[in-house]
């Protein structure tokens, strides 16, 4: 056996440099899921409006010009039982759980609502009421390995005053029926 040495004092970082999957349709396979709390408890300063957790969905993307063994891209699947500002349920958005169990071809099971409260700043208790998200994880773990379609955009985040792009997953396409 032959033993060498390496410098590692006169080795350069080099830094990693994310390249976006291109805009446009691809397949999606589902991999890992799991429960992310948010980094904050409330919305807002005011803090009148609490953060529910969020659905963390690992994909292998295949199509167009990826590797033959697929590309990683993550989703995130938003529970809160609150309609927004346009009177729509994220969960029901074309790019939510419910769409997401169409494009694989799938039935949603019934999911149960659950509460969470905590104290503001000013000892207010504020209450949120989200879709419990261990039925989500359960119901689809139960699927993974199985395909959808998903439209991916790319979209310019800034974060620390840095602007780069990032993908995004626009909308499932719902599983066509014969």
């Amino acid at each position: 056996m032959t033993t060498a040495t390496v410098n590692l004092a006169s080795t350069p970082v080099v830094a990693n440099t994310f390249k976006p999957i291109p805009q446009g349709t691809y397949e999606l396979e589902l991999g890992d899921v799991s429960v992310k709390s948010p980094k904050d408890d409330f919305k807002d300063a005011a803090q009148k409006e609490l953060k529910v957790p969020y659905i963390e969905v690992g994909f292998k993307a295949f199509g167009r010009t990826l590797p033959e063994n697929g590309r990683k891209i993550t989703g995130r699947l938003f529970i809160g039982a609150a309609p927004g500002k346009d009177g729509v349920l994220n969960f029901a958005r074309e790019g939510g759980l419910v769409a997401l169990f169409a494009g694989l071809g799938a039935t949603p099971p019934e999911i149960s609502v659950v509460s969470m409260e905590k104290a503001n700043k000013d000892g207010e208790l504020i209450t949120a009421e989200h879709l419990n998200p261990m039925e989500i994880v359960s119901a689809l773990q139960a699927l993974r390995g199985e395909r959808t379609k998903a439209y991916i955009k790319v979209k310019a985040e800034t974060y620390a005053g840095k602007t780069e792009d990032k993908n995004e997953i626009a909308r499932f396409l719902a599983r066509e029926t014969a």
